[in-house]
């Protein structure tokens, strides 16, 4: 069990759960924009999942339209790819470009598309 009290000076919030998923911005004495962590216990899937269920609803509540959304969407998605490759620029990674033949999957009427047993 997790116990968390975040404190803003006029603001007072405790929360305990089995976990926690924090982000935070300008963080003091770091040289850093952000840091992130997960504390407790919990599994990789269900973090992966709650962290998406968390940013989603951060985009609603700043997105004043839409578009908004889809744009804020957009720097959230960007930002993680580039944590998943490390930080590393796309611009600057090598890519082996591979050519791939189409496979046929399937020849016949949707019915015994739909129908088969494999």
């Amino acid at each position: 069990m997790v116990k968390l009290n975040l404190n803003d000076g006029k603001n007072n919030l405790d929360v305990e759960g089995s976990a926690v998923i924090a982000i935070v911005i300008d963080p003091v004495g770091q040289d850093a924009d952000c840091a992130a962590l997960v504390l407790g216990k919990t599994t990789k899937y269900k973090v992966a999942f709650e962290a998406g269920s968390g940013i989603g609803s951060i985009i609603n509540q700043l997105g004043r339209n839409p578009f908004d959304k889809v744009e804020l969407f957009g720097v959230v998605m960007e930002r993680a790819k580039n944590a998943i490759k490390g930080g590393i620029k796309e611009e600057n990674l090598k890519y082996e470009v591979k050519e791939v033949e189409e496979e046929k999957i399937f020849d016949g009427k949707m019915e015994e598309f739909l129908n088969r047993n494999d």
